[in-house]
């Protein structure tokens, strides 16, 4: 299980500065993108970030969410709001909700009491 969520919280890139990252010719190339890390749907500006890519990756095709439905109301709005971003450019999404066993299981290895419960109301709503 990842435990970022655990480090201090340094830096995290701003739409601009992916912006000006994505700029670079290196990336012109690029079909999919991965959003993962402790739970990108936390992130407030996950929509910008998005936008970036879809505006500065001439050859996006995909994207792929990792989600651990931590929040699952957070992440269902998320996972929706991507979605249409994705479907309003013909993009595809893939959303991928990590588990690490089933019921109280899951919940003893995350260290979060009903996450499993959460991950399920995520998956129900697709």
């Amino acid at each position: 299980m990842c435990h970022i969520w655990q480090q201090k919280r340094d830096h995290e890139i701003t739409p601009a500065e992916l912006d000006r990252v994505l700029g670079d010719p290196l990336f012109r190339d690029v079909a999919g993108v991965g959003i993962n890390g402790g739970e990108p749907t936390l992130r407030h500006d996950l929509d910008e970030l998005v936008q970036v890519m879809v505006r500065r990756l001439p050859r996006l095709r995909s994207l792929a969410l990792i989600t651990n439905s931590i929040r699952p109301a957070r992440v269902i709005e998320a996972i929706e709001s991507v979605g249409s971003c994705c479907r309003e450019h013909g993009l595809s999404l893939d959303v991928m909700v990590s588990l690490d066993g089933v019921g109280a299981t899951h919940d003893r290895v995350r260290g979060v009491a009903g996450n499993f419960a959460g991950a399920e109301e995520v998956l129900a709503s697709s």
